[in-house]
């Protein structure tokens, strides 16, 4: 166990070099947040963020139209409600035109740099940032409350009709109502009625929380560093249950990905395990080894899922353990992997592509490199 606390700090600290760490020309070592809505992905990455047309390829906007040096994005963008809301490393959150990426408010409140997404859910959205706080904005920009988590938030915000949930590194799990009135608001300490003080429930899931949670069928499921997979029950407000494979699940970078059967979840190791939604039990005797680290999340795919590892290999995989290479990426990937129709989309570590798609087949769709 102490060895697993050990590694787990290692990992921990290597995430955070990543997250924090420059180089001597001031760029952020950390690798492209992007998402994906309709037919158009939005990729941020270094000084820029991007809106790439995912039929062709060809780029639609950036954001600045100018590279400005002193901003530094990697969060994926948030869509919604016809905004694009692109948080920066200097504690800025832009919320931008879809259609052209003209800029319609900024929030410039923060303390430190914006880590985790967005989420734009019915005209408000919420923001969480690396100094403790989960901001809530209208459609304006302006602040209409704010919450104080004991740890930085790096995952984004879930809704659904009625809550709003945040996964923080200080462990917990937290749900607040949608319908916040002034009245739940107490002062927060420039005076403005601004702060909620409590949320309307949290579960303590006892480790770091640095992957986007996946809401369900009413349930949460909940990845952590540590190497441990939660099942929440929304309704009941309660842990249904915790997968670790006895101990040996390593850490979790990547987020969950549900569908009808199954739960995956893959590790740093390098192992893909499905877990029955139901109770938690491991479908599988054993996990499939991919042949390399896995560190971004994966997709749902028709009849199963779709990982990459950090050598580049593209794979889907069923409940029935049953594996198959897509193609074998010549580049390193460590970013989540995207699936939009017949498309599979990610975003290399390479020098030739920012945003790449290949078809089901793993031939190459279209690849994406900014111009200078």
């Amino acid at each position: 166990m102490k060895l697993k606390i050990l590694t787990t700090l290692i990992l921990l600290s290597s995430l955070l070099f990543l997250l924090t760490g420059c180089t001597n020309a001031g760029a952020a070592s950390s690798w492209p947040g992007f998402s994906i809505f309709g037919e158009t992905g939005f990729i941020s990455n270094g000084t820029q963020t991007y809106a790439v047309d995912t039929k062709s390829g060809n780029q639609l906007w950036k954001y600045p139209s100018d590279s400005d040096r002193a901003r530094l994005f990697y969060a994926a963008p948030a869509v919604g409600d016809g905004l694009v809301a692109v948080g920066d490393y200097n504690g800025s959150l832009t919320a931008l035109d879809e259609t052209n990426g003209t800029v319609k408010w900024e929030f410039s409140g923060a303390s430190d740099r914006f880590v985790g997404s967005a989420l734009i859910s019915d005209g408000m959205t919420y923001a969480p940032n690396s100094d403790n706080y989960l901001y809530a904005l209208d459609t304006d920009g302006n602040l209409k409350w704010k919450f104080k988590a004991g740890g930085p938030n790096w995952t984004a915000p879930l809704a659904d009709e009625n809550f709003i949930y945040l996964a923080s590194m200080d462990h917990h799990f937290y749900a607040f109502p949608k319908n916040i009135s002034v009245n739940d608001l107490v002062n927060a300490k420039d005076g403005s009625k601004t702060l909620l003080e409590t949320a309307k429930w949290q579960i303590d899931l006892g480790m770091a929380i640095t992957a986007d949670p996946v809401l369900a069928d009413g349930m949460a499921y909940v990845v952590t560093i540590e190497g441990n997979l939660f099942a929440i029950d929304l309704i009941s407000e309660k842990l249904l249950w915790n997968f670790n494979d006895n101990g040996n699940l390593g850490a979790i970078w990547g987020s969950p990905v549900v569908t009808e059967n199954a739960v995956f979840v893959a590790d740093m190791n390098g192992n893909i395990y499905a877990v029955d939604p139901a109770d938690g039990s491991a479908l599988w005797v054993s996990p499939l080894s991919a042949g390399g680290k896995i560190i971004g999340g994966g997709a749902a795919l028709e009849g199963g899922v779709v990982f990459a590892t950090d050598e580049g290999k593209i794979f889907s995989i069923n409940s029935d353990k049953e594996s198959k290479t897509i193609t074998n990426y010549e580049n390193p990937i460590i970013s989540d992997i995207r699936v939009a129709g017949e498309e599979i989309i990610f975003a290399p570590s390479s020098e030739a592509s920012l945003f790449s798609a290949i078809d089901l087949n793993g031939f190459e769709v279209w690849s994406f490199l900014p111009s200078n």
